[in-house]
């Protein structure tokens, strides 16, 4: 197994033992940048030249969008002017 390094997606890496959201285990392969392959874990000797053991951790998408702005979402609701608290920062005034 090696440790990660900058650059090391760039070619072929096998992700093994990588925890998804529905707490499936799982072993990823990542070529060129983008995964190419998720198969449920192996319980055979791992390739020893790409490989990363995760050991269990969660592996996530990806986080796009750095904020939202709740009055106006885009979920639905209307849209709701900011006004200001009169009782200090009491959010249930609004």
């Amino acid at each position: 197994m090696r440790s990660l390094s900058m650059g090391c997606i760039l070619n072929q890496t096998h992700f093994l033992n990588a925890r998804l959201a529905d707490g499936t285990v799982v072993d990823l392969t990542v070529e060129g940048g983008r995964f190419s392959a998720v198969a449920p874990a192996a319980n055979t000797t791992p390739p020893t030249d790409g490989a990363v053991d995760l050991a269990g951790q969660l592996v996530l998408p990806a986080f796009v969008e750095g904020h939202i702005h709740l009055d106006t979402s885009f979920y639905g609701d209307a849209w709701r002017p900011h006004i200001p608290c009169t009782n200090g920062f009491d959010v249930r005034e609004r």
